[in-house]
């Protein structure tokens, strides 16, 4: 069990009710079209809980990206555009991961989160917390090309 690696790694995110999820970054997206200096970055995830009691929560409540610079880019709500129209072709689904989700026992969730990071291709950090920030999950991984 890691709580850092490099995606799409599956990693350990302990809750605040003492469990885990085991959270996998399946595959990331990102558009061509820049809206406001930024494109959307999209990471589908999966939830998985290997309790056996039901979690709920928001996994995106605190999840950000952040560069090399220190610049934090927290996740945000899609516009339309910024999920890829069949992610189920790579694994992934566009549930809103910033919407409370309640995963049962044993259970999977597929769903997306989306950044807006500004600036061209670098490597980042992708970080989420389920126990309210205390502790972090972290992957690299590097921006697409702009």
């Amino acid at each position: 069990e890691r709580t850092s690696g490099f995606v799409p790694d599956t990693l350990t995110a302990p809750t605040d009710e003492g469990g885990k999820l085991y959270l996998t970054p399946v595959t990331t997206t990102m558009t061509t079209v820049y809206a406001h200096d930024t494109r959307a970055l999209g990471v589908y995830l999966t939830v998985q809980n290997p309790g056996g009691r039901a979690w709920s929560g928001t996994i995106g409540a605190h999840a950000q990206i952040t560069d090399e610079s220190g610049a934090v880019f927290p996740a945000e709500q899609p516009a339309e555009g910024d999920l890829h129209p069949d992610p189920a072709r790579y694994g992934g689904a566009s549930r809103n991961l910033l919407e409370p989700v309640r995963v049962a026992a044993g259970a999977k969730v597929k769903g997306a989160l989306v950044f807006h990071p500004t600036g061209g291709n670098r490597p980042i950090t992708l970080r989420i917390s389920v126990d309210g920030g205390a502790t972090w999950v972290e992957w690299t991984t590097n921006l697409g090309v702009f």
